[in-house]
């Protein structure tokens, strides 16, 4: 329903009011974690130029200095990483984890696809609201059936969304990284270590909270677990690699035969 370009306006704003909260955490280009971060980030997208969206998009990096550990892109291309995430991350192929996800949610305008998911379920939910209040006749019923009907929604339709559009990244981020020639098996390294973190932060909270409360609080989260994004990775790894794999003997094959035709041709002479 909506695109990048309608809400790019809106973007700048965000953006310029991050940089007027970041301003004096912002690294020089000569930091070693600035860096670090371009190399990675300029490798995946030289390797992934044909992919749709890359060239569209005006990619700039800016390094947080900051004990947060967390990326994110903007729809239109700029990319924050803070340098907490390089303490998780141990390695270039750790990195390109993170990076090739939230790239991946920028090509493929996931934030626009959610915002138009809501405001189609909205106005359907303010449809239903006007009738609600007209027909019940006790307002507060009808107050308490709209909080709890827009509660519903939420849980089943817009979270679900975002897991869903969560995985998709995770898979895409995974052919993007592959396909730049990083490990991706570093991929289940990575979240393994972030569900041990997550596990020892919360460890008293995991002691009292049994495995159907644990199920139930999967539903009502807007990502999912690590230890489901690891196995998840680790199942799609082995296909990726036979891809890449497959790839790179055609290219070996085409290359031999450029070789083979120029001999000829030299001989010929």
């Amino acid at each position: 329903m909506f695109t990048i370009d309608q809400f790019e306006p809106l973007i700048e704003m965000e953006k310029d009011m991050l940089f007027h909260v970041l301003k004096g955490t912002l690294l020089p280009t000569d930091h070693t974690a600035y860096k670090t971060v371009q190399n990675v980030i300029t490798q995946i997208l030289k390797e992934n130029a044909n992919a749709p969206n890359v060239r569209q998009r005006k990619w700039r990096i800016s390094v947080v200095e900051s004990e947060q550990q967390n990326a994110f892109v903007m729809p239109t291309g700029h990319i924050f990483v803070f340098s907490g995430i390089l303490e998780i991350a141990k390695n270039e192929n750790q990195l390109a984890v993170v990076l090739g996800h939230e790239l991946s949610h920028a090509l493929l305008d996931h934030v626009v696809e959610l915002h138009s998911l809501q405001f189609c379920t909205e106005v359907g939910a303010l449809a239903f609201v006007t009738w609600l209040w007209s027909v019940l006749a006790s307002k507060w019923v009808a107050f308490f059936a709209t909080v709890l009907m827009y509660k519903a929604i939420k849980v089943a339709f817009i979270l679900p969304r975002h897991r869903l559009l969560e995985r998709e990244a995770d898979t895409v981020g995974l052919n993007l990284t592959a396909k730049a020639c990083f490990d991706v098996r570093e991929n289940s390294v990575f979240w393994t270590r972030m569900q041990l973190l997550g596990a020892i932060s919360d460890k008293a909270r995991e002691h009292h909270v049994g495995d159907t409360a644990r199920t139930i609080l999967s539903y009502l989260s807007t990502h999912p677990s690590h230890e489901e994004r690891a196995n998840l990775l680790n199942a799609a790894t082995p296909k990726v690699l036979a891809y890449l794999h497959t790839v790179l003997v055609r290219s070996s094959i085409k290359a031999q035969d450029k070789n083979i035709n120029y001999l000829n041709d030299s001989f010929r002479l």
